[in-house]
């Protein structure tokens, strides 16, 4: 089986900016979710039927990429604050 993650354009997020007290919007990807299969038809199935509250929403286009099989060993986090404080 090959794993995918999907991800979609659609929605929003909210977060505040710097040194401000209201939340704004953020143009960014949504993650909907990982899923296993043997094509991603097939894991796009698995997606959805695991995962029935993406219907409660109003996602439409969603697109995927291929993981590898062991992607969870390549996870890596990064800090963009130690970024900043670092340039």
């Amino acid at each position: 089986m090959k794993y995918f993650i999907f991800l979609t354009y659609e929605g929003s997020t909210y977060c505040k900016k710097t040194n401000n007290d209201h939340w704004e919007t953020a143009n960014n990807l949504q993650m909907i979710g990982i899923a296993q299969g043997n094509s991603s038809d097939e894991a796009f199935l698995s997606l959805i039927s695991e995962n029935e509250w993406v219907f409660d929403f109003d996602f439409d286009e969603v697109f995927c990429y291929q993981m590898t099989d062991n992607y969870e060993e390549g996870k890596k986090y990064f800090s963009i604050s130690e970024y900043k404080k670092s340039h």
